[in-house]
């Protein structure tokens, strides 16, 4: 093919192109999962309705030095977009490549993460990987390259306004130097007036000892005789929470719908755990819940593990259910999490009796302990939150409890692996319908007795 060819050829592709400066980390590594979720469900789709093709350096096929190949599609692909996400140094470096040359850039961040001084003032999509976070994200995505695609767009950055400002103070002409005279003089009246604002507030906001101080002794009082009388109070909220209990529900539904935000929010991996989870798989009243853990396990790891079917009845008489009557809801459960696609690694049966029903993330879980002589739906349950800190007073240790001796059955041997849903399911259905004929036969037997 003539070089001027293979020119043309590259140029056709550049304007079609949308490039994608992303942390991206080792293979099967936290970073490599989000920014292929953030690839797969935001920015390809986003580009794809704006008329462009999304693809990262990780894509890249040409042979060749990379850098080379990541420098040209910096500057000559016709849309860049960046993720900011941990302040990755080469994100950085790609992205004041692409400011130096004053060509249009989507800037994106995980939300709750703070943005760097440098790009404060320009417009960043802060995004999170929830189900409607996603949808919000990719319409923002699709809108801002529409709206920079436009031949009237000028692009800003902080590097072309640096060379705006330095191309006035050479400037000649007397009313450039008039006009970059006001904007110095501007600059540093604002940075005074922030000075001034820093040492007023210093100077008249008193301290807490001097608080203490301005107010009437009568109000001192008061405040003492309250705190005294709600020591004890105040203690135990201080020990709760020092264990690590973050929320307490009265029942399961309510629970699980105010731990849906910590489901939107986990980046790594989710677990959950319970006897036949026919509730949270099954009930229309779980229908949201479902439909987040589903959309969640094309971005992360989603774990199940259920009661094995075979000593399921274990649980049966103190609920007052039918023999063989929560194996076949742990079946059922078992076909749906097939027709989800979650692939057979992520099921396993445990072959002892359940003690919770329970769901976990990296940094909270919601944990609904089993009763005694009743179905566990409608009793307490508690929210806890793992803390980072160490040591022998280390806070959060209920989630390390739970997590260990509840969450730890996955790793065992009484954690039996489903290798295909295509043979265990048919297989269990045929095991408790010889054991739901046996227990009618011994029950018609002892009718029969004298």
């Amino acid at each position: 093919m003539p070089a001027d060819r293979n020119q043309r050829l590259s140029e056709n592709q550049a304007e079609k192109a949308c490039f994608v400066v992303s942390p991206i980390g080792e293979a099967d590594s936290e970073t490599r999962k989000r920014s292929d979720a953030v690839l797969m469900h935001i920015i390809t789709p986003a580009a794809k309705e704006a008329g462009l093709t999304a693809i990262r350096a990780d894509q890249l096929a040409a042979p060749g030095m990379i850098t080379n190949q990541l420098i040209t599609h910096i500057l000559g692909d016709k849309m860049v977009v960046a993720d900011l996400t941990d302040h990755n140094a080469n994100v950085f470096y790609e992205l004041a490549l692409r400011h130096a040359f004053r060509k249009p850039v989507v800037l994106l961040i995980l939300k709750d993460q703070r943005l760097p001084f440098d790009v404060h003032g320009i417009r960043t999509i802060h995004y999170d990987l929830s189900l409607d976070g996603v949808a919000t994200a990719r319409e923002e995505v699709k809108k801002q390259i529409i709206t920079a695609l436009a031949d009237e767009y000028e692009v800003e950055s902080p590097v072309t306004m640096a060379a705006q400002l330095d191309e006035i103070s050479r400037s000649t002409k007397s009313e450039s130097q008039v006009l970059f005279k006001t904007i110095s003089d501007q600059l540093e009246t604002t940075s005074k007036t922030v000075l001034e604002l820093k040492d007023n507030l210093e100077k008249y906001v008193p301290r807490s000892l001097d608080m203490k101080e301005i107010i009437p002794p009568q109000i001192r009082d008061q405040i003492s005789d309250t705190l005294r009388c709600y020591a004890e109070e105040i203690e135990l909220l201080k020990s709760v929470r020092h264990a690590g209990v973050i929320g307490l529900h009265k029942r399961r539904e309510v629970a699980v719908k105010a731990f849906a935000r910590y489901i939107d929010e986990e980046p790594s991996e989710i677990m959950v755990v319970g006897s036949s989870l026919k509730g949270l798989l099954q009930k229309e009243e779980y229908r949201d819940i479902a439909a987040k853990l589903r959309f969640k396990q094309g971005l992360i790891k989603v774990k199940y593990l259920l009661t094995h079917p075979i000593v399921a009845d274990f649980r049966a008489s103190q609920e007052n259910r039918r023999p063989t009557e929560i194996g076949l809801e742990i079946v059922k459960s078992l076909e749906t999490l097939r027709d989800w696609g979650v692939d057979c690694s992520n099921v396993r049966l445990y072959l002892g009796t359940p003690t919770c029903f329970a769901i976990k993330t990296t940094r909270q879980m919601l944990i609904n302990p089993y009763p005694y002589i009743s179905v566990s739906f409608d009793s307490p349950c508690l929210v806890l939150e793992y803390s980072p800190e160490s040591g022998a007073e280390r806070p959060g240790y209920f989630f390390d409890e739970f997590n260990s001796r509840h969450f730890g059955a996955w790793d065992t041997d009484l954690a039996v692996h489903i290798q295909d849903y295509g043979k265990a399911i048919p297989f269990y259905y045929e095991k408790l319908n010889e054991y739901s004929e046996q227990v009618s036969s011994l029950i018609g037997e002892g009718k029969k007795m004298p």
